[in-house]
């Protein structure tokens, strides 16, 4: 089974990924938000973040640091 795909772009409207659905508005996301589902993830997007945790979207958030190279 592949999963569905969804993006937020403000300058993209498609995709060569299959399955990929773009979300256009902050609307969109909060009916995604609230929709039936496996848990939604963001990855490597701050802009994104600051949306989503500015307008009480995000349950969880699980940071992963990785240590800088000392040399």
């Amino acid at each position: 089974m592949t999963s569905q795909k969804y993006a937020v772009s403000k300058t993209m409207s498609k995709s060569d990924w299959n399955n990929t659905v773009f979300l256009k508005s902050l609307a969109d996301i909060q009916k995604l938000k609230n929709s039936e589902g496996s848990d939604l993830q963001v990855h490597g997007s701050g802009e994104l973040i600051q949306l989503l945790l500015k307008n009480d979207l995000v349950d969880e958030l699980w940071l992963k640091i990785f240590p800088a190279d000392p040399r």
